[in-house]
């Protein structure tokens, strides 16, 4: 049976994924299995909904419609070419700020196909939005309460209800307290104990703070207290945007844009495998940067946007 989704305006940042289109409703699958296109592209037309339904592996996706996420489905991975989201009515979208997208879904951007926006990219223009909305529950930071030795496998943190969405095989960070900008520590959680202790599969390569500095004015006595304690950040996430493994040797990763006439509304969405590196172009000229600089963001949005139509959070 179908998933039933309820009603909204087409192109609302805050509709849900419970929404009743006027027409109706396939799976991705479905269309990706009679698709006629060599390359095994997909056209989602006007007034359909194809809903992201498992493993798939696709062409280019252009959508006139809509491209969303199965609210039945607990783990997608969509490998394209690239989405294309062009003229009214044409939506990818999971979750909505109200009713975030709570399942999982990875999004894999591979070839080297320009469709108009760049290859291995997500883009939207002339009315295309891209709605993405995952869980917050992993994106609060938290401090140390105790210093971090390097080697140390646990760390001991002030808020434990901010952790307690944390779960085994999280990405985290612990911040730098050093001079030093590339001291900070990428760790995998192995357990979150209720006292707020974070146990690692690896030990820790730095230390970092986790008390208060505490320096005396000689002058007058007065003891004053700098809290430069570490932070430590989650960075997983259940919406994952990521470019495919080869992503690493021939340095083009995956990007989201948003042209002219376009919207973007993307929150606690992870992104993995991203940008454009200047090694992977040809030898630098009048237009082009010297190899090793950035040429492309992961979100990439045309400057003469309305900031109401773009609206990027962590």
């Amino acid at each position: 049976s179908r998933p039933t989704i309820s009603a909204g305006p087409s192109a609302s940042p805050t509709r849900g994924p419970t929404y009743q289109p006027s027409a109706g409703v396939t799976d991705l699958s479905i269309l990706v299995a009679q698709s006629a296109f060599s390359k095994n592209d997909v056209i989602i037309p006007a007034g359909t909904v194809a809903l992201i339904d498992g493993d798939i592996d696709v062409g280019v996706i252009d959508v006139r419609g809509e491209l969303r996420c199965h609210p039945g489905v607990d783990d997608a991975m969509l490998r394209t070419d690239g989405i294309v989201l062009k003229g009214k009515g044409a939506l990818l979208s999971c979750g909505s700020k109200s009713e975030p997208f709570r399942n999982t879904l990875v999004i894999e951007l591979k070839g080297k196909r320009d469709f108009g926006m760049g290859d291995r990219a997500i883009g939207a223009k002339d009315g295309g939005v891209i709605s993405l909305h995952g869980e917050k529950t992993k994106s609060e930071y938290v401090r140390l309460t105790k210093t971090m030795p390097k080697d140390s496998y646990t760390a001991m943190v002030d808020d434990p209800a901010k952790i307690s969405g944390w779960e085994r095989g999280d990405k985290v960070v612990i911040s730098t307290t050093s001079f030093y900008p590339d001291k900070n520590d990428y760790l995998t959680v192995k357990r979150i104990d209720s006292d707020g202790t974070i146990t690692f599969t690896d030990p820790s390569k730095h230390k970092h703070d986790g008390d208060p500095q505490r320096f005396t004015n000689h002058a007058n006595n007065q003891v004053h207290a700098v809290d430069h304690r570490a932070y430590v950040a989650n960075l997983s996430r259940n919406i994952v945007i990521q470019g495919s493994i080869d992503s690493l040797e021939d340095e083009i990763g995956a990007h989201v844009v948003v042209l002219e006439g376009g919207a973007g509304y993307i929150d606690d969405v992870e992104f993995k495998r991203v940008v454009l590196i200047g090694d992977s172009l040809p030898p630098p000229g009048p237009s082009l940067p010297p190899p090793g600089y950035l040429v492309r963001k992961p979100i990439f949005v045309h400057s003469k946007l309305p900031r109401t139509h773009n609206i990027f959070t962590p």
